[in-house]
């Protein structure tokens, strides 16, 4: 790709589900995390700071409940649409799945910087069932602003099931078969000589 731009991408995997429910089942961030994010922004790199561009978010509820609240915590830092989030909702074998909301869903989600990047699409993707993989995959294509399709980066977000093998089962078997889709994505999608980073491998910014 072709491109000549700052970008800080961060993946945290936040945790941060306030105790008990919210509103019957809606889980908050704790609070404090927008915190952690603004310093994030304010972090020296390579002696650039500047606010988180992407933020690749693990263990979310889903977009309309924890990452909004984070999108609002965050804009009421930096300003009024400053950021907005992704609306895929990706399925996954806890709590209620795509029924009800349910307090103990966990998934991955994503917020981004509207002046810096356009999110252009979104995907979600895997073989979804136990013992192959607990969450699906979640696919982005951004466009920086003012840049063309020769600049797009495309960025997978997963959260591949930790453990040796005596929790979910065969642990290492749904590691490998969430690696594989993502291979088997790329490789379907004609994205091979893309720029693909996984947010579980890319780690320019980690908690």
């Amino acid at each position: 790709p072709v491109a000549e731009a700052q970008l800080r991408v961060v993946t945290y995997n936040t945790n941060t589900f306030q105790d008990g429910f919210v509103d019957g089942v809606e889980r908050l961030a704790r609070p404090g995390v927008d915190i952690a994010l603004q310093g994030i922004g304010e972090e020296l790199v390579n002696g650039i700071a500047r606010p988180a561009d992407i933020i690749l978010l693990q263990e979310q509820q889903r977009p309309s409940t924890t990452t909004q609240d984070l999108v609002d915590r965050l804009n009421a830092i930096y300003g009024d649409g400053f950021y907005a989030r992704g609306f895929e909702v990706g399925a996954t074998t806890g709590g209620s799945g795509f029924g009800q909301l349910d307090g103990s869903e966990i998934r991955q989600a994503v917020i981004y910087r509207t002046d810096s990047v356009q999110l252009l699409a979104e995907d979600a993707f895997g073989s979804i069932s136990r013992p192959t993989q607990p969450r699906e995959t979640l696919f982005y294509q951004f466009r920086p602003v003012g840049y063309g399709a020769d600049a797009d980066l495309f960025i997978f977000n997963s959260h591949f099931e930790a453990g040796d093998g005596t929790g979910f089962g065969d642990d290492l078997f749904a590691r490998e078969n969430e690696a594989t889709d993502i291979r088997n994505y790329i490789t379907a999608n004609n994205l091979g000589n893309a720029n693909v980073n996984s947010a579980e491998d890319l780690k320019v910014e980690s908690n």
